[in-house]
């Protein structure tokens, strides 16, 4: 498997993995208008010509906020999202991100087993934060 930065030419790629993922995908304009904001930042992981998840986060001055992360269901459970939260915590240390935040579904218990063992910490709860109402967890992991 190989772990590369996406381009707005792979946004068609990205929205067929959304479509696969979430039950409120992102569109595919809404993932290139993504790559027009100069903070945001997607890495892909393919294996071999198939990409197989995403993950799409945001910098701001030594801050940093997780958007999206999602693997095809063919390939869950094979680390391939631990794989892109390691490779992305780097990509934000290497710029001197300090601290980096995540919501989570409340209900996503696979997600946030992930997100603790990558030392983040539950902060704060939002209340009503998804499109069906549901709450979401805000994580929080401190990178120095």
């Amino acid at each position: 498997m190989i772990c590369r930065q996406a381009t707005i030419s792979d946004a068609h790629s990205i929205a067929q993995l959304e479509q696969a993922c979430f039950a409120a995908p992102w569109t595919q304009r809404m993932i290139e208008d993504s790559f027009h904001n100069p903070l945001f930042m997607a890495l892909l992981l393919e294996d071999g010509e198939e990409i197989v998840g995403y993950v799409g986060f945001t910098i701001l001055f030594d801050e940093a906020e997780l958007d999206k992360i999602c693997v095809l269901p063919s390939h869950r459970k094979t680390g391939c999202a631990t794989t892109l939260l390691a490779e992305t915590i780097g990509y934000a240390a290497r710029r001197d991100v300090t601290r980096f935040f995540l919501e989570v579904r409340t209900s996503n218990l696979p997600a946030q087993r992930l997100y603790e063992k990558f030392g983040f910490c539950k902060i704060a709860v939002r209340k009503g934060y998804y499109e069906n109402g549901e709450d979401a967890f805000v994580y929080q992991k401190t990178l120095r």
